[in-house]
């Protein structure tokens, strides 16, 4: 019987994660500066990325097999993951400033979540997939397998569990 191998992108020192793939026009945004992305590229802690068109996307591909499937428009601002260990030890966060990622989460470390924060919550996921959306005046999870805590400004936490939906939004959540 066959062998099975599974593949993931190398990550390095100070990379967060990969692209996997490009479709169209997408940027890899670093401070003010912006460079035109190609698959296989590395995204480096603190760098964003934006696809403005409707035909433009990519895939971002983590060490541990999480991906984030990006479909224009869509902004990421930045890009982090924390140290493994130590007071200072800290998940990955993807701030998603506009647009829509279905996300495919590998399980996480209990105490280092898949944090992704928006104008409107903070997602906070262990292992799921799930689709957010994110609009001017809203966000929107709607998760297909596993559970995720979503914490709008001001409010409670919800826990929002396969096929379930949260919005927040100013006032509500």
């Amino acid at each position: 019987m066959p062998a099975t191998v599974e593949t993931r992108p190398r990550v390095e020192g100070g990379d967060v994660a990969r692209l996997d793939a490009v479709k169209g026009r997408v940027l890899i945004a670093d401070g003010d500066a912006r460079r035109l992305a190609r698959a296989r590229d590395a995204v480096r802690s603190g760098q964003g990325i934006q696809a403005d068109a409707r035909t433009d996307g990519a895939t971002v591909a983590y060490a541990d097999g999480t991906t984030l499937e990006l479909a224009g428009p869509v902004r990421i601002g930045r890009l982090t993951e924390g140290p493994a260990e130590g007071p200072a030890a800290a998940g990955k966060v993807v701030a998603l400033e506009r647009g829509t990622l279905a996300v495919n989460a590998a399980r996480q470390p209990k105490d280092r979540p898949l944090v992704f924060v928006t104008p409107h919550a903070r997602v906070e996921v262990v292992g799921t997939r799930l689709t957010l959306q994110v609009a001017e005046d809203a966000t929107r999870v709607d998760v297909v397998e596993g559970r995720v805590r979503v914490v709008a400004e001001g409010r409670k936490p919800v826990e929002v569990g396969a096929g379930e939906l949260a919005v927040a939004a100013a006032g509500r959540a």
